[in-house]
């Protein structure tokens, strides 16, 4: 399916959430002060904002970019290790309106990497977006639809060994979230719905079919909280989760869609805006299909804490303990346990750093076989002006299966990357 026929296929999608911003600019009602919590990079990128374009009530903000990236390992593969050189352009328009009553955005962004040696690595990334935010006197209602054709990189699980191109998939997601909040109490209702899309992958063997993977993801929760003071408050959060595949049994005989649950209690922070964010505990539990599946069980976590050290240092930690999808013959799913350090620091009023860790294992049910994970990630961005910046990164990535040899690479992958960005 092309990307043009199944992008008029979803016209319906753009068009109820058209419906929702026009809405929602046309509303008339008292709105609450929007929380201004920000993290370094996030306040710097916010003062450094382009001007954009003046169109009616709402301002464009086009944007034109160009970079190279290096890779010593293009195919996440250590037996095959091979390195090479991408270009990549980058373009992208975002219209928007922003006001104290709400917050309305429809955006298109194009990244695409053309590789010097290995050509089978090129990549076309496209996406849609249209998200809308409205604030009343004691409540928030919040819409989001994105639109994606996308190629699969290399260093996913479920990618096909022995590849000669990239797997291309395509995504819709819709996530919806209502917030009511009289006094103290505060109760959230909120949804997303997945729908992934696989195209067939060639390989130097043949064809591989991934109709198997195709699925639909619906999860939703309703949050029941109470703010205890100004520094936190408490919620109690029931989870609800329904994977469903398009094929019922997959390539390798098993049926794999699921349903589960999660239950949620936890707190949220506010430190005199120094520290924020919010933890959880709880219990988790999903379901196959298949009686050969058992299921999933066990504690779950997660959250993520920013802490303000100064006003030109932000460190973020965050942790989580999830399930996700798989199509390895055998396993029902991944059980993945990750934690996340970030550094943001702003070296001059024109000039913040990054500094990224996770560090993860993924569980795979059904089998004998858990991947360890690290990734590294440090970036610098400098604004020249607030139209033209510049950017700078390495990223290191590493994934150990055990048993050693397990289906899935074991890689090590080295990359720099150069960007130069210009908007509007």
């Amino acid at each position: 399916m092309g990307l043009t026929e199944w992008i008029f296929k979803q016209h319906f999608i753009s068009a109820v959430l058209l419906a929702c911003l026009v809405w929602a600019q046309c509303a008339d009602a008292q709105a609450q002060q929007p929380d201004d919590r920000r993290t370094v990079t996030e306040r710097f990128r916010s003062i450094h904002r382009a001007e954009g374009v003046p169109v009616g009530a709402m301002r464009l903000y086009p944007r034109l970019g160009l970079g190279l990236a290096w890779s010593d390992n293009v195919f996440a593969n250590n037996t095959l290790e091979s390195s090479d050189w991408a270009s990549k352009l980058l373009t992208e328009v975002r219209l928007e309106s922003i006001s104290s009553y709400y917050s309305a955005e429809i955006g298109g962004r194009a990244e695409i990497a053309r590789f010097d040696q290995f050509s089978s690595n090129d990549s076309e990334d496209i996406r849609f977006w249209i998200s809308g935010d409205k604030d009343f006197r004691s409540s928030n209602l919040a819409l989001d639809a994105d639109l994606a054709d996308l190629a699969e990189p290399r260093t996913s699980v479920d990618a096909a060994g022995a590849a000669v191109e990239l797997t291309r998939y395509q995504r819709i997601d819709l996530e919806g979230a209502y917030t009511y909040s009289p006094g103290r109490w505060i109760a959230r209702l909120d949804s997303t719905y997945r729908n992934f899309d696989y195209e067939d992958t060639e390989t130097l063997t043949g064809t591989v079919d991934n109709g198997d993977r195709n699925r639909k993801i619906l999860d939703f929760g309703i949050r029941f909280g109470y703010e205890m003071s100004e520094l936190y408050g408490l919620f109690l959060e029931p989870r609800f989760t329904n994977v469903d595949y398009e094929q019922r049994v997959d390539n390798n005989g098993f049926e794999r869609s699921s349903d589960g649950y999660e239950i949620r209690l936890g707190t949220s922070l506010n430190y005199s805006g120094v520290i924020t964010g919010e933890l959880f505990v709880g219990y988790l539990d999903r379901a196959f299909d298949d009686i050969a599946f058992g299921n999933v069980q066990g504690p779950s976590f997660g959250g993520e804490i920013n802490w303000e050290v100064t006003r030109l240092t932000t460190v973020s930690l965050g942790a989580s303990r999830t399930t996700d999808a798989t199509t390895l013959a055998g396993a029902s799913t991944t059980l993945n346990t990750r934690f996340i350090l970030g550094v943001d620091h702003e070296f001059r009023r024109n000039l913040v750093l990054q500094l990224d860790l996770e560090a993860a294992n993924e569980e795979f049910e059904g089998i004998l076989r858990e991947d360890d994970i690290l990734r590294l990630g440090l970036k610098a961005e400098y604004r020249v002006n607030p139209r033209l910046w510049l950017q700078a990164g390495y990223r290191y990535r590493e994934r150990r299966p055990t048993p050693p040899g397990a289906r899935g690479r074991d890689f090590d992958i080295n990359e720099v990357m150069f960007d130069v960005i210009y908007q509007l």
